[in-house]
This record gives structure tokens, sequence and C-alpha cells, in this order.
């Protein structure tokens, strides 16, 4: 199980340095990333993140991360990794990611009103090219209300 502090904020970059610089100061673990491709799966991961963690509290009516079932997290983790096409980050390697994150915000109940501004660049992003079922992804989906 990774530490949360060992999960940086990764930057990528014309002025990645001086952001990171920035986030430093504030406290943030973060790190320099030259390869735009390694950046790229990042932001994917960090995507699935945000699209797992509200869709997954607001299902069972507003919960916090913390009350979250492991086996719901593992369950939509798996199906949404499916769709993507990472080179360079194993399940494992995302579930430890996803819990590092969450250890540090388990009383915290993500938005659905940033969720439902965002929509289109979180979730939509797994349905959009059809690949692979989702079953569990749009019946979650249609129980916050939205039509997939």
């Amino acid at each position: 199980m990774l530490e949360t502090s060992e999960v940086p904020t990764l930057v990528h970059g014309p002025v990645a340095n001086e952001v990171v610089d920035i986030l430093r100061e504030l406290g943030l673990h973060t790190k320099v990333v030259e390869d735009k491709a390694l950046f790229r799966e990042a932001q994917y991961v960090k995507t699935m993140w945000a699209s797992t963690m509200w869709l997954l509290c607001h299902a069972k009516g507003g919960c916090t991360i913390g009350d979250l079932d492991d086996n719901d997290v593992k369950d939509l983790v798996e199906e949404l990794y499916s769709v993507l096409d990472l080179r360079r980050y194993d399940y494992s390697d995302i579930l430890d990611q996803f819990y590092a994150y969450n250890d540090v915000m388990p009383k915290v109940t993500p938005s659905f009103e940033l969720a439902m501004k965002e929509i289109d660049d979180r979730n939509m992003i797994f349905l959009k090219d059809g690949k692979g079922n989702q079953i569990k992804h749009r019946h979650l989906l249609r129980e916050v209300g939205l039509e997939v």
C-alpha cells in the first residue's frame, strides 16, 4: 500500500518547474514528468479516481469516501480500467493510488455539482469510445439521474 506522500501531483509542460516550486511551497508532493505519454496516463488515472469517487458516493446517497465499500470501488475501477489503454499502470497500482488519495480525505463527500459541471471530462470520457460494456458504470450513472 502506498503512503499518500508517495503519490505526487505530476506536472508537465514548459513552466512545470515553476509550478512545482509553487506547489511545494504549499506543502504538496510534486514531480515534473518530461514524458508526455506518462503524464497523459497519469491524468487518466486521476480522472478515473474523480469519476469513481463522486459516482459511488452519490449512488450511495451522498456518503463520504471513507464510507465506500472496497468491493464497490474495486469493481468500478476494474470496469473503467478495462476501457483505457494504460501501458504504465496496472490495476493494482491504480488501486494503491486510489486508497492513498482516499486515506487523506475519508470524511469528504465529493461535490455532485462539480461532477455535473465536469461530467464530459470525467465519466463521459470512459463512455465516448464505446469500449467495454461498462454495465456497473452505466447503472450507477442512471442511479444518480443521468441518461446514458
